[in-house]
């Protein structure tokens, strides 16, 4: 968190998510014939990523290089993200979506996302906050 941090203070922080996603997914690419076709790798954006209208095509093009399909990528969003609907990042996580990659919400429940715009948002799956889950099974 630290290094994430620092990395948006002096403006590194795409570059560092592009980096963080490229290792991601050449691992992923390293474990083929290991692991199931299926096996999916997830890798959390950061909102400046999620606002990067070059985010779609930089995806794209580093699933292309490592021979992954769409398919094999899940990427995570908290939902602190998405605090404020922005056009660009709706945009952006649709292009990945209708493409095939996967679209998480990680964090749910932290108060900052009502069902209502839930529905808006092109997800796949939604990861609930562990503070919510356990005030619901105690």
């Amino acid at each position: 968190p630290i290094v994430v941090a620092l990395a948006d203070d002096i403006g590194q922080i795409d570059q560092l998510g592009l980096r963080i996603l490229s290792l991601a997914c050449q691992q992923r690419a390293a474990w083929r014939g290991v692991l199931p076709d299926d096996f999916v790798v997830a890798v959390n954006l950061s909102p400046r990523q999620l606002l990067d209208c070059r985010l779609y095509r930089n995806v794209l093009d580093i699933l292309r290089r490592e021979g992954l399909s769409p398919t094999q990528l899940e990427l995570e969003i908290t939902e602190s993200t998405m605090l404020l609907p922005d056009i660009t990042a709706i945009g952006n996580l649709k292009q990945l979506r209708e493409a095939g990659v996967k679209v998480a919400l990680d964090d749910f429940g932290m108060g900052h996302t009502s069902l209502h715009y839930l529905r808006e948002l092109p997800l796949d799956t939604v990861k609930i906050d562990r503070s919510l889950a356990d005030v619901s099974a105690g």
